[in-house]
């Protein structure tokens, strides 16, 4: 799921004061790959193909290395992402006149403070949309209510602010990229904050921010609720556009994802996954999402899905409920689209699936909160409970190369989960 939990006012602020933090082991920074970001996880499912495949793996030992607590009363907290020198960055969220103002940490890896920057003071009820954490490890904050991003410097200070916007990814040279609402795209320098170029889909973005993920050859993939998918090329020029069966019931949680060879996975009407060329066919469309059931009036349930992922053979990974039963399950399609395995489980599963470097799934999930394990052959291998028991629910998590999961929680804490998941999940999963 695309981050939910975290509302804004326009009016910013200096940094909040606050009180001495703890000492701190000085942040190590991490070495990316050949043809990888520094920056450990810069944005929803860390890559710009949304893949949500990580450079690490979890450990062998199950266990919450440190709780970080928002303010308070506050609705919830919510990862931001995770810069090259391992700092973690945090928004709480408000969007009540009783809530503390929302607010952006950042947090040094033991989860001690950095530093904090007021966005607003409540009591609108806005919502965070999306994260983007520059190259240089700033952060741009994109807030869905507001319709702002806002880009803030390592050490917290604001550069630049760009309004009536909706949504938010980057390339991987750092490029922004977001909507407006009459239905243009527009390419930001993550530096100044200009605008590149701006072209116009034929989609509007009004209430219901685009969804995006861009390819390796930089082609730029936008979907929206109620409408289909428009490939931009990285002059901003269209490369083509494509409707897709039931757009009208798009969920906004699934996709669009890129697979290595170009081919995009985005969800589309009730649970059903379409897989397009990079040339704008349709390659197939098969069900990734589990059946629904109708209410007892006869309504169809809408799966509620928790985004995709994409292992590095391509095999698309879904994980959804219903929104009438309550019954989970995380499914593996092939490239080709045909079901590998569906694994049922109890609860919710709300947030985005994980790919590890070994190809084991980590699986965020609610009521109750635990972050799961599954092997790549569907087989339910470990858990480990984060929070209280009834607590609201994880967000979206990210893994680093050393095997810390950071994963936030709408019971307004964010949580390091170190070393890996043992045991059995408890219930009937």
């Amino acid at each position: 799921m695309r981050p939910i939990l975290l509302a804004f006012l326009p009016a910013l602020a200096a940094a909040c004061g606050g009180s001495t933090t703890p000492a701190h082991p000085a942040d190590a920074g991490m070495e990316a790959g050949p043809g990888e970001s520094a920056v450990i996880w810069p944005m929803y499912q860390r890559d710009p193909q949304a893949t949500g495949r990580a450079l690490g793996k979890l450990g062998s030992s199950p266990a919450v290395k440190w709780t970080f607590a928002a303010d308070p009363g506050s609705l919830g907290l919510e990862l931001a992402g995770v810069a090259s020198d391992g700092t973690v960055y945090a928004v709480q969220s408000s969007g009540q006149a009783a809530a503390p103002p929302a607010t952006l940490f950042a947090l040094h890896p033991d989860g001690t403070l950095k530093w904090r920057v007021r966005l607003g003071a409540p009591p609108l009820d806005e919502y965070y949309g999306q994260a983007v954490v520059s190259p240089d490890d700033g952060v741009t904050v994109e807030t869905s209510g507001t319709g702002q991003l806002l880009h803030f410097s390592a050490d917290g200070a604001l550069r630049w602010q760009v309004s009536e916007t909706e949504g938010l990814t980057a390339a991987q040279d750092g490029t922004l990229y977001t909507g407006t609402p009459d239905g243009h795209i527009l390419a930001i320098d993550p530096a100044t904050g200009a605008t590149r170029w701006s072209f116009r889909s034929g989609q509007t973005f009004e209430g219901a921010m685009p969804f995006m993920a861009i390819a390796a050859d930089g082609t730029l993939y936008v979907t929206n609720v109620g409408e289909g998918m428009d490939a931009v090329h990285p002059d901003g020029s269209l490369a083509w556009a494509v409707t897709l069966t039931d757009a009208s019931t798009l969920i906004g949680g699934g996709g669009p994802a890129v697979r290595p060879d170009g081919t995009v996975y985005v969800e589309i009407g009730d649970g059903t996954t379409a897989a397009v060329t990079p040339a704008g066919s349709v390659r197939w469309e098969a069900r990734t999402l589990p059946s629904d059931a109708p209410d007892a009036g006869g309504t169809p349930g809408l799966p509620i899905g928790g985004g995709l992922a994409i292992g590095a053979d391509g095999t698309l990974y879904a994980a959804a409920g219903d929104g009438n039963t309550g019954t989970t399950a995380l499914v593996a399609t092939s490239p080709g689209g045909s079901t590998k395995w569906s694994l049922p489980l109890t609860g919710a599963l709300s947030s985005n699936p994980i790919v590890m470097s070994d190809g084991t799934l980590v699986v965020p999930a609610s009521l109750p909160q635990r972050v799961l394990l599954v092997s790549s052959a569907g087989n339910l291998i470990g858990t480990v409970p984060v929070g209280a028991v009834g607590t609201r629910g994880l967000g979206n998590a990210a893994l680093t190369p050393d095997g810390t999961l950071y994963v936030g929680s709408g019971d307004a804490h964010l949580y390091a989960v170190a070393g890996g998941l043992t045991g059995s999940d408890a219930g009937a999963d």
